[in-house]
């Protein structure tokens, strides 16, 4: 199985990436640009990916417009021919149910981060910029993989805290990414600090609706406090990523 970077993330065995152009690799792979942030470890395969590609995005499509004709015809049926109230009694249900799907979308499932410690440096530079960008604030991580069902998660977490914990360097500049409308500057992390492996990466600041500007880049690029995050500073944890905001996803257990 290889990772390939070509614009689109199909939720098949073939992971694609809406990062930008990078050498293929095969060990480790961890799409962590993704727009499903799907990630696979070692000796793990991919099995699907959660997030918007462009193949979900059509059935949901076109499965809202569905509902929305039938809304309108059961509507119709039921008012008969006042048609002004009749269209602003659609748009209103239409509405209702677009606000409710997006409420219970799931956006990264159950993953297991490397979590950074609270007393390092990046911890509290990400605090800083929650203040500076007036966003939410959340626990720095570099994902060790996500999109998971609550068991798989389980077993992924123990398979992980097995391993031996690698370290990470902060490589490139940072960037912007845009799930769900959820925008999130950026950090490629190279694994044990090897340049060829650099598929992981370490979110600074997440935003909701409104992308972050170059200049706001320029500044997390000037101010980062520093590039390398040894094993000491991490610990690994289990987490809910199911909610759109990163302020309410939560720890549900980490290493002893």
């Amino acid at each position: 199985m290889r990772h390939e970077h070509d614009g689109q993330c199909t939720g098949s065995s073939l992971v694609k990436c809406t990062a930008p152009p990078q050498s293929k690799q095969v060990y480790p792979t961890a799409c962590a640009d993704c727009s499903g942030a799907f990630a696979r470890l070692i000796g793990r395969g991919a099995t699907s990916c959660c997030g918007s590609g462009t193949l979900v995005s059509r059935y949901k499509c076109s499965a809202f417009i569905l509902s929305a004709c039938l809304v309108f015809l059961y509507i119709y049926s039921n008012h008969g021919s006042g048609f002004p109230r009749l269209l602003t009694s659609t748009m209103r249900v239409t509405k209702f149910m677009y606000i409710n799907e997006n409420m219970v979308q799931q956006m990264f499932g159950f993953g297991v981060w490397y979590t950074v410690c609270r007393d390092h440096s990046l911890s509290t530079f990400v605090k800083s910029l929650s203040h500076v960008f007036k966003t939410d604030m959340f626990h720095p991580h570099i994902t060790a993989i996500s999109c998971l069902q609550r068991s798989d998660a389980d077993v992924e977490f123990l398979r992980t805290i097995g391993r031996v914990k690698p370290w990470f360097r902060l490589v490139g500049v940072p960037y912007q990414t845009k799930t769900n409308n959820v925008y999130a500057i950026k950090y490629r992390c190279a694994f044990n600090g090897i340049d060829s492996l650099v598929d992981f990466h370490m979110a600074l600041a997440y935003r909701l609706h409104e992308p972050f500007t170059q200049q706001d880049l320029e500044h997390v690029k000037s101010m980062i406090p520093t590039s390398v995050i040894f094993a000491q500073d991490l610990y690994i944890s289990l987490n809910d990523c199911r909610p759109k905001l990163p302020i309410h996803w939560t720890q549900i257990k980490r290493e002893p």
